[in-house]
Parts: structure tokens; C-alpha cells; sequence
């Protein structure tokens, strides 16, 4: 399989880099292409990325697999300053997801997938609530945790999550919200600046349960089995809950890939035949018919 090592830039401007799978054969669903993107900090080249994305490829399926503005920790744009986990929001996504769907388009894909991994799972699910625009096919949130202050304050780790809060809180009322300081709640240890650790952790911005209902494209969810016991991740019951705040789709669909983790160790295969097996279900889309 040959693969093209791509640069492209973010509706906004930020630079991203990625691996692009061109499709090997005529694909059975409505669909022209995916983008894959990964957990926090990671990039397009880390696992299960290029698995899932060379099993779509090989299915008729163009894939590209996509380091977004929050690779790493921390790293320089030559234009728009300082990225990385330590520096996004999340609703920046829709930004890198555009500048993805605008490269495929350009080369003639128009019907696209977003996939998303961990941070990302929440990712794709944020963009179809709140992004009309990206016109997309589908979405499918694999592992994204439900981030949520109120669901924190009912676990054990709840003493450790008003901690955060309180030093973020108070670094923002000094004026240095922009700042990074050391982080190990709900992710760690990393860095991360306090208004960041803020707008993803301390509300409720990013509950996908607050807004699941906005999703009007098909969109599948897929969790490895061991995350569903970590009270943490908030993942228990969290597919049956957005199939049913989701506006109906004949296409929408849960699956869970058993006896794994949250990075599906030794289950890539089985991940991968999950999603070829929804995105060959996608006929007569509504993206298709336009």
C-alpha cells in the first residue's frame, strides 16, 4: 500500500500534518473518504490510527489520518504561535476538521467520515452537534470520555478535581490563564494552561449528553470494554444514552470491542473491521444524494 505524507492547514490557518491512504478499490458504502484523528497529545501515526486506516483503503474507503493543533504538548507555529495539548480547545477542532475535509475535497472526495479516538471521540461528536457546515457523512466516536465537573464530584478522585480547579481558577484571576501549570486530573502528568484545563474539564461545555441531541448525521460509537469499568472516563451507559438524545438515523449504532483497553491492545483488527463494517452500511446517505 503506498501512503503520501501530507501537510495542510487548518480553516484558521494552523499547520497539520498527516498520512494519506488512497482507496485501492470501489467502496460498497456512500462514502468517499475518513479522517482519522487521535487521543490527546498523539499523532497520525500512532496506533490504532494507520490499522483502521488501511483497512478502510483496502475497502474503497480514502483515508487520511490526521495530526490535529494538539500533537504533543507544546510546539510553534511559524504563523499562529504556540500548539499542542497544552495550548487547544477543544472547539478548535471544527477549524482542523474543515482544513481536512477542504484537502479531500480539492481531490475530489466529498462525503466524509470523521473518526476520532479518546480526546478526539469527543471531538467528532462536538463538530456534528455545532458544526452544520462541514456537511459531513457521519462521525464515530471511539473511547471519547464524557467530560463533566458533574460527574467528577460524585467519584472518589472528586478531591483531586477541585484541586485543579482551584489553582486554575486562581492563576486565571492573577492574569495568568495563559500559563501552563503541572496537570495529573483527569489526564497526567502533562502541562497544561489554566484557561485550557478550565474550558475542558471544570463545566459542562464538553458533556456530549448537553448537546447530543443537535446530532443529526449517522454516527456510531465504539468503546473498548475495559474503559466501561473506569468511573473516571464517565463511558458506562454513555452509547445508549446518545443513541437515544441523537436525532434517529436508520444508521446509528453502538459497538463494543471486548477484552481491551482504552487503546484497543491487541484488538486493532477487530476495531477496524467495526468501522469498515458501519461505513459500509452508509448507503443512500443524506450526503450521498446531494
Amino acid at each position: 500500500m503506498l501512503i503520501d505524507f501530507v501537510e495542510l492547514e487548518s480553516r484558521d490557518g494552523v499547520r497539520l500534518v498527516g498520512a494519506f491512504f488512497p482507496p485501492e478499490r470501489e467502496a460498497a458504502g456512500d462514502v468517499d473518504a475518513i479522517v482519522l484523528c487521535p487521543g490527546t497529545s498523539a499523532e497520525f501515526s500512532t496506533p490504532p490510527l494507520p490499522t483502521v486506516a488501511a483497512a478502510a483503503a483496502a475497502t474503497g474507503y480514502a483515508a487520511l489520518t490526521l495530526s490535529t493543533r494538539g500533537r504533543g504538548i507544546v510546539w510553534r507555529d511559524p504563523k499562529t504561535g504556540f500548539q499542542g495539548a497544552g495550548f487547544e480547545r477543544i472547539s478548535d477542532c471544527v477549524e482542523d476538521f474543515a482544513g481536512a475535509i477542504a484537502w479531500l475535497g480539492a481531490r475530489g472526495y466529498r462525503r466524509v467520515v470523521l473518526w476520532g479516538h479518546s480526546l478526539s471521540g469527543v471531538k467528532v461528536l462536538y463538530a456534528a452537534a455545532h458544526a452544520p457546515e462541514l456537511s459531513l457523512a457521519g462521525v464515530i466516536s471511539v473511547a471519547g470520555p464524557r467530560w463533566s465537573a458533574e460527574h467528577y464530584r460524585t467519584l472518589p478522585v472528586a478531591a483531586e478535581f477541585e484541586r485543579h480547579r482551584e489553582i486554575a481558577e486562581r492563576m486565571v484571576a492573577e492574569g495568568r490563564g495563559g500559563e501552563l501549570f503541572p496537570v495529573s486530573f483527569p489526564l497526567g502528568p502533562t502541562f497544561q494552561t489554566a484557561e485550557g484545563w478550565l474550558d475542558k474539564y471544570a463545566y459542562e461545555k464538553y458533556n456530549p449528553l448537553r448537546w447530543a441531541d443537535r446530532i443529526t448525521v449517522p454516527f456510531c460509537r465504539i468503546d473498548a470494554e475495559g474503559d466501561l469499568a473506569v468511573p473516571q472516563y464517565g463511558m458506562a451507559g454513555l452509547a445508549e444514552q446518545l443513541l437515544a438524545l441523537a436525532q434517529p438515523t436508520p444508521f446509528n449504532r453502538a459497538v463494543v470491542i471486548p477484552n481491551t483497553d482504552h487503546v484497543f491492545s491487541g484488538a486493532h483488527d477487530q476495531l477496524a473491521a467495526a468501522v469498515v463494517d458501519w461505513l459500509d452500511s452508509l448507503v443512500e446517505t443524506p450526503a450521498a444524494r446531494r
